[in-house]
């Protein structure tokens, strides 16, 4: 429930009930302030109703998401720009679902993905080469339907990505030479950050991440290795602990950014590791 529905049902209650108060103390404008009070209680409350049946508070929800997706991308691809201006190709790393249908088949109009757009937004116009987990081609399975008819059934997909699935991303040839390589979902359950990081280095030149999955310690240990040993992280989008998910996103892409995460570069990156590790008000 909104707090804009919220406000007004309160006032309306208490409205309500200190109208009820004031009439049976006598007052004879007590009567229609408790009925004032109690139409704008039921009103909010019916306003409520009809938004969740008719669906406009998921659409708010979705709304919501896709922006803070958008801006996700968007001061990613902003770092990348900063921290490597004259890059002319970037590799990056979507879900599986932009690329393939669940059943191994190329999808034939990539859907849209908000946190993409960003990025692309805030690094410009280069060379992006989009690449992902590989599905492999399986038969749609059916069932005979009420009616007799075949019914299409849903493909099971693993959603994760394995050390198998992220070798023969490597092997694309469109990968090597790349000024950058951004991974913008999860990256092998298998491996951990430096060693993808490793894999990662006589391939592209710099690398920026969203949420990677690793402990604290070797999140450090990549981003001060500088790219000596490992390719060089640039910067890492971080969820906050803290993170509020019911706030709606401001205008302004920073502060909409600065609501749910941090960015972390190689200037600052143990600062804003200890931020987005700080825990809200419980």
């Amino acid at each position: 429930m909104s707090i804009y529905t919220i406000i007004p049902m309160v006032i309306g209650i208490v409205a309500a009930l200190f109208g009820m108060s004031k009439q049976k103390q006598g007052a004879p404008w007590g009567q229609l302030v408790a009925i004032v009070g109690a139409v704008l209680a039921i009103g909010a409350a019916l306003f409520n109703t009809t938004k969740h049946f008719t669906g406009s508070d998921n659409d708010e929800i979705k709304d919501r998401e896709q922006r803070y997706s958008f801006v996700q991308g968007k001061i990613l691809g902003e770092a990348v720009k900063k921290a490597a201006p004259d890059a002319k190709k970037v590799v990056v790393l979507v879900e599986w679902s932009y690329l393939y249908e669940a059943n191994g088949q190329p999808v034939s109009s990539p859907p849209q993905n908000f946190m993409l757009d960003g990025l692309k937004a805030g690094i410009g116009n280069v060379e992006y080469v989009i690449v992902c987990k590989e599905i492999p081609k399986t038969k749609t399975p059916t069932m005979k339907g009420p009616d007799g008819q075949e019914m299409e059934m849903p493909v099971m997909v693993d959603m994760q990505m394995s050390k198998a699935d992220w070798q023969k991303i490597l092997k694309d040839k469109n990968i090597k030479g790349a000024d950058v390589f951004v991974a913008l979902t999860m990256l092998p359950v298998d491996l951990n950050l430096k060693e993808i990081l490793m894999s990662l280095k006589p391939l592209v030149g710099k690398v920026a991440l969203v949420n990677p999955q690793c402990d604290d310690e070797t999140f450090k240990v990549c981003f001060a290795d500088g790219g000596k040993n490992v390719a060089e992280l640039i910067a890492a989008v971080l969820t906050k602990n803290a993170a509020n998910y019911e706030e709606n996103p401001p205008r302004d892409d920073q502060k909409a950014f600065d609501v749910r995460y941090v960015l972390a570069t190689q200037q600052d990156y143990e600062k804003q590791l200890e931020e987005a590790r700080k825990e809200g008000k419980k």
